[in-house]
């Protein structure tokens, strides 16, 4: 969420790449250089695109409305997970397209930090305007600091919600979105050591292992949540749950596979997975089904061309509070779809002003994420 919602460098390059290489693969520019067949691909509209999806999702179940009940159908669960696949794709090639772990960590800070550090802000400033306390009883709630501390250090899950906010809406939660930037996080962690036991062990051997590692976490806490009703759900959905979708990603980058291996992959896993549903084994071809349907559709070349703010991320991490501001002051009770188009709209601004004041600023030069907002930005 970030997590592909922040990885935006080249599509082409493969890990076996030599670091030394003395062109702008090494030096200067995020962008390296993308082969004439897949120098358009369509990161860029999927990932809007699963923003959107997620908004969607999360106006049905913040306002538990009956207008909105037909979002239901759509997924955030295939969005999210649609991230971490294409996360894989896109930062692996960033780390080594930046040569060096100190530079690949501050060009993942630079993406992903100052964004998520003004949403934490933004969330904080507002629930001391909304809260049901005066100002100086928020301000002097412990309960406040911890969620200001807590989420600053991606440990949202320490103090979700903030004292007398959003005390009436049917979720308290103040941003359900940020649990998985610290999940995004620790998958940047993890490449480093990816990328070279990809290159000690062989990509099949290193993916094989690393899913099933994967695999494996998920499947023992789903099969403990008759144990643990609450706490085995959650760590299912925790590192390393996201890894395979996220090691699937690098191994199509790395392999190059063409989208003729993608397609049928994602329509015999699909129907595998249909045949799964509800199994307890289902979490075994989801990740393949999943992964290989998102990369099938982005490495599609002929879908039209995308030109605009790269508002994706700031989309994603501003629409929760926005919904649940807009609740909070009854617009969707006096009208549901007027508080659905002012939660578009106003997360959209939000999107557009984090991009434009926010991330764009805080970005290198020669950051492809700059260089791409003069050009053609289907070029991830």
């Amino acid at each position: 969420m970030a997590h592909g919602l922040t990885g935006k460098e080249s599509t082409s390059q493969k890990l076996d790449v030599d670091p030394a290489a003395p062109d702008a693969t090494r030096h200067g520019s995020d962008a390296t250089s993308v082969s004439p067949a897949r120098q358009f691909n369509n990161f860029d509209l999927l990932r809007h695109t699963l923003a959107v999806v997620v908004l969607l999702c999360h106006v049905n179940w913040l306002t538990k409305l009956e207008s909105f009940r037909s979002f239901g159908f759509l997924s955030s669960d295939f969005a999210v997970k649609g991230f971490f696949t294409i996360s894989g794709y896109l930062v692996a090639q960033s780390y080594v397209a930046a040569g060096s772990v100190r530079r690949y960590a501050e060009k993942r800070i630079r993406r992903i930090y100052p964004a998520y550090f003004g949403v934490v802000i933004f969330c904080f400033v507002a629930g001391a305007l909304t809260s049901t306390l005066p100002p100086s009883e928020f301000l002097s709630n412990p309960a406040a600091w911890k969620y200001l501390a807590a989420n600053l250090a991606f440990l949202n899950f320490l103090q979700p919600t903030l004292p007398g906010v959003f005390a009436l809406n049917p979720v308290q939660m103040i941003n359900g979105s940020l649990w998985t930037i610290k999940v995004e996080v620790g998958l940047y962690c993890s490449v480093p050591f990816v990328v070279a036991a990809f290159r000690r062990l062989g990509p099949l051997k290193c993916t094989a292992g690393l899913y099933a590692a994967s695999v494996g976490w998920v499947l023992v806490f789903r099969s403990l949540e008759s144990t643990y009703p609450r706490l085995a759900p959650a760590l299912a959905h925790q590192l390393p749950a996201q890894l395979s979708y996220f090691v699937l990603g690098i191994l199509v980058a790395e392999a190059a596979l063409p989208k003729r291996v993608l397609a049928p992959i994602a329509i015999c896993s699909s129907v595998a997975l249909a045949g799964l549903s509800g199994s307890l084994f289902s979490p075994v071809i989801e990740p393949i089904c999943f992964a290989s349907t998102v990369l099938w559709i982005a490495l599609i070349p002929k879908l039209p061309k995308w030109k605009l703010p790269d508002v994706s991320y700031g989309l994603y991490l501003f629409h929760f509070p926005t919904i649940q501001l807009l609740l909070a002051l009854g617009v969707f009770e006096f009208s549901p779809w007027v508080g659905f188009v002012l939660a578009i709209g106003c997360a959209s601004l939000l999107a557009l002003a984090s991009w434009t004041f926010v991330e764009r600023p805080t970005l290198r030069r020669d950051s492809l994420y700059v260089t791409s907002s003069h050009t053609s930005p289907s070029s991830s």
